[in-house]
């Protein structure tokens, strides 16, 4: 019998919470798995694979929401992001994100 019998699921190993700004998660290659939507947002959030915080634009689209994405909501990703992590939470959103 295992030392530890329970498996571990796969997903992200770090995370940053409370983004209400377009803010860099990660800077270099990783996996973007959930974000999880603490306050709504009025406007369409987005998940960019970009290493920086300005200049991305359609070509490094991962992900939208929808134009008002509601509080409580969980999206799950699993993607890869060649260049980095950028969460964009929409006017308003608060999101929690785990990536790797």
């Amino acid at each position: 019998m295992p030392q530890y019998p329970y498996a571990i699921p796969p997903g992200g190993t770090q995370t940053t919470l409370n983004v209400t700004t377009n803010t860099l998660v990660k800077g270099a290659p990783g996996k973007v798995f959930r974000l999880v939507f603490n306050t709504a947002s009025t406007t369409a959030p987005a998940v960019y694979d970009f290493a920086t915080v300005t200049g991305f634009g359609a070509a490094n689209l991962i992900w939208q929401g929808a134009t008002a994405t509601a509080a409580q909501t969980v999206v799950t990703l699993e993607f890869p992001c060649l260049n980095g992590i950028v969460v964009v939470p929409g006017t308003g959103g608060n999101v929690s994100v785990s990536y790797a």
